[in-house]
């Protein structure tokens, strides 16, 4: 699940020093 989502450019997904993982979602400003 984890690689398909790090295909998408709109999410960044960070991995924290306690061993979990942050997913951001980034949504582009469409106007």
């Amino acid at each position: 699940l984890l690689e398909e989502i790090s295909e998408n450019d709109n999410v960044t997904i960070a991995h924290r020093d306690d061993g979990g993982v942050n997913v951001f979602w980034t949504v582009p400003e469409e106007d």
